[in-house]
């Protein structure tokens, strides 16, 4: 694991239980049949060819990101975005806004943690200053090692597997 900081697929800690690879789903019919799929993914072969320019290229991306954000809208609960400051959420972050006033924004800060793979790992400070030119809900939550302690048999049960990355307190 030190090298990855999670287990690659399809290798799981668990015998004899071997985990789906990217792109693949399980399916699982009511004669109990069981079948690995691969879904199709649907890139346009545009994307790719060199008779598009840069800014056309750049187009698509943006249109694909925007895309893959918006399906995920649809709850019957309130929607909310880990913002942890760095710019993969920051990019999510502001598409939902675009569709969603209420939105809530969360990052778990790290007090006094240095995170030997990332350096310093708390980016709390810009994801509060994003979360506020946003004009979100921001919840900012502080944690140190003692508070990762604390959490970590709940981490552990959420997880289903150990990885080791700190952004993981985001899913408790």
């Amino acid at each position: 694991m030190p090298t990855f900081l999670w287990i690659p697929e399809p290798n799981t800690i668990y015998k004899n239980i071997k985990a789906l690879l990217p792109g693949q789903y399980l399916k699982i019919s009511l004669s109990k049949s069981i079948e690995i799929n691969s879904f199709a993914l649907n890139i346009k072969k545009p994307i790719i060819e060199e008779r598009f320019n840069e800014n056309d290229k750049i187009q698509i991306v943006k249109e694909t990101v925007e895309n893959a954000v918006k399906s995920r809208l649809l709850s019957d609960v309130p929607i909310g975005t880990f913002l942890s400051g760095g710019l993969d959420s920051s990019i999510v972050t502001c598409l939902t806004r675009k569709y969603i006033s209420e939105l809530k924004t969360f990052c778990i800060g790290f007090k006094d943690t240095y995170d030997p793979y990332h350096g310093n790992s708390d980016e709390s400070i810009e994801a509060s200053l994003f979360a506020s030119e946003l004009d979100v809900e921001h919840f900012n939550i502080q944690v140190d090692a003692k508070d990762f302690k604390n959490f970590l048999p709940e981490l552990i049960k959420s997880a289903g597997q150990p990885y080791a990355e700190s952004s993981g307190l985001g899913i408790l």
